[in-house]
């Protein structure tokens, strides 16, 4: 008899790109920061009872890095990865990742590629420069995930291949807008699309913009929302 697969749980926490990915033996965070303050997130403390396994930072901006943030979702076994000057190592343990780096904990294989505006990039306040960090794709038990961070539409995305869920911004003020998104998901082709970093847009345009695409399903949660999947 065929056992039955147990869902991942996808929670968004913050209005830019910090989610939770939560499968059968895993709990993973992805840029934990914010703006404003923690409370003002609204979040309840029941999505922090569960202590990460994984926190992985894909760039410095404390819209994706807080210390507070990282305080509530730490335990001594945590393994936190970062971009470079992402995190102060006097504060938390972690290893300093660059992109195309591939690097294994636990049973989950992780590789970096770039992430960074471009000159053509329709971002209009481009503080992303090449280097400064990461997008991950990210392999755990069967399913393999892509989180872009901050970026423009970029060449190496074409070369993605078997993403099944990724995380795209689409707010257009620092990173892609819903132009660039739709089809960076048309290129990468995942099975779901999380929209994120959305500033004051409306996600339902990414929606509407890949409604013709039948294999691609767009997931927009709300901050505190989650998703199994």
């Amino acid at each position: 008899m065929q056992m039955k697969r147990i869902p991942l749980e996808i929670t968004r926490y913050s209005n830019s790109s910090w989610f939770r990915i939560k499968s059968k033996n895993y709990i993973i965070h992805i840029d934990p920061g914010f703006g404003g303050t923690l409370e003002s997130l609204g979040l309840p403390e029941s999505l922090f009872r569960d202590k990460a396994d994984l926190i992985l930072i894909t760039h410095p901006h404390k819209d994706h890095v807080r210390v507070e943030a990282i305080e509530k979702l730490w335990r001594e076994s945590t393994v936190i990865i970062a971009s470079e000057n992402a995190l102060d190592a006097s504060l938390f343990p972690h290893k300093v990742i660059h992109e195309n780096e591939d690097i294994e904990f636990f049973d989950i294989k992780i590789h970096t590629i770039p992430a960074y505006n471009t000159e053509g990039g329709h971002s209009f306040k481009k503080f992303h420069t090449r280097g400064l960090g990461v997008g991950y794709i990210i392999d755990i038990e069967d399913t393999r995930f892509y989180h872009s961070g901050d970026t423009d539409l970029i060449p190496e995305m074409s070369e993605l291949k078997g993403i099944d869920i990724c995380f795209l911004p689409c707010g257009g003020t620092y990173v892609m807008d819903i132009e660039e998104a739709s089809n960076a998901a048309l290129l990468i082709q995942p099975k779901y699309v999380f929209p994120m970093h959305q500033a004051d847009l409306d996600m339902l345009h990414l929606k509407y913009r890949l409604r013709d695409e039948k294999d691609i399903q767009v997931m927009i949660l709300a901050v505190g929302e989650s998703a199994k999947i």
